[in-house]
């Protein structure tokens, strides 16, 4: 059994944040919203990684472990419950809030 990271970042209004994860994924990395219908906003794999309109992934990050989801502007329709997730298992909990 492996524990999943929690914590909670907060974030300045149209200010750049990071929701910090570490961990080895040699699979498929995804970062969700659960209680938005479980969106998914970015992702990576061995080859590439994606993003939806606001948010950021590094694939040269995610191939050394740094499985960190960078938000471009923090707004309150991002205030929000993340999970990061390597081939379907939790890896990391964020929960976003704005100052």
């Amino acid at each position: 059994v492996s524990s999943v990271s929690a914590a909670y970042t907060m974030a300045k209004l149209n200010q750049a944040v990071t929701l910090p994860c570490t961990g080895r994924c040699s699979g498929v990395m995804k970062w969700t919203q659960p209680r938005n219908k479980g969106v998914c906003v970015a992702g990576c794999d061995q080859t590439s990684c994606w993003s939806a309109v606001g948010y950021e992934l590094s694939r040269d990050q995610y191939m050394r472990g740094n499985l960190s989801l960078t938000i471009t502007a923090a707004e309150y329709s991002k205030r929000t419950w993340y999970t990061c997730q390597c081939d379907g298992r939790d890896v990391c909990e964020m929960t976003l809030g704005i100052e």
